[in-house]
């Protein structure tokens, strides 16, 4: 039984805590800097302290593998904290049973795919990607590390999703299109071309809106 411990602990870090758990996963607890350590999470847990608390629980053989519930508003530290400990403790993907992940698929890791996901011929995941309910990634298509796929979103063709991207719900990326790092695309959008400018993009086709405010100055 796989024993994991998870990076946050509001709505996207107990969805995996519920997920892992049905999968026969063990949840040792939460990291969270803004909640007191032993808040318990929903039956699922409790907050074991902050991020600076996580290589002495693992040192100390709480958990064996860890998970990042950070969501998409906060990117930058859902990279940080990834690459903060990534190659000193080990994270796991976890896969729900009823996704198709073709053999030929690539896979990095600390990836979550929730139900229904279909991941297509030579299909790339990178590492830190969270592939939401019911979404469709099509042959030889590429997503980057850290980033956050939306629930019902297709992704046709020979298409590459750039790091720490947020596609929202629903919306299509048609074949052979390559969208840049930190860039949002809004639910229901319909992007026709590739993006090379970061940015918020809605509607169908998709433009521009505005800046992602979320990486100014960074």
């Amino acid at each position: 039984m796989k024993k994991i411990a998870i990076i946050g602990s509001n709505d996207l870090g107990i969805l995996i805590a519920y997920h892992a758990r049905n999968m026969g996963m063990s949840v040792a607890g939460f990291f969270d800097n803004k909640k007191e350590k032993g808040t318990v999470i929903q039956g699922f847990g409790e907050v074991l302290g902050g991020d600076s608390a996580i290589q002495e629980n693992f040192d100390s053989g709480l958990f064996e593998f860890l998970f990042v519930g950070v969501g998409y508003t906060q990117f930058s530290f859902r990279q940080y904290i990834f690459e903060k400990y990534s190659g000193k403790i080990p994270f796991c993907n976890i896969v729900h049973p009823s996704s198709y992940v073709d053999s030929s698929v690539s896979l990095g890791k600390g990836i979550f795919i929730l139900p229904g996901v279909v991941l297509d011929m030579n299909v790339k995941i990178s590492d830190n990607v969270v592939l939401n309910t019911g979404c469709v990634v099509a042959h030889d298509s590429e997503v980057m590390q850290h980033t956050f796929i939306g629930p019902g979103v297709t992704i046709a063709g020979n298409s590459k999703i750039g790091a720490c991207n947020f596609i929202g719900v629903g919306s299509t990326i048609l074949d052979g299109v390559d969208i840049c790092d930190k860039t949002i695309v809004g639910g229901g959008a319909v992007v026709t071309s590739s993006i090379s400018s970061p940015g918020v993009y809605v509607g169908i086709p998709a433009k521009k809106m505005k800046e992602n405010t979320q990486f100014v100055n960074q």
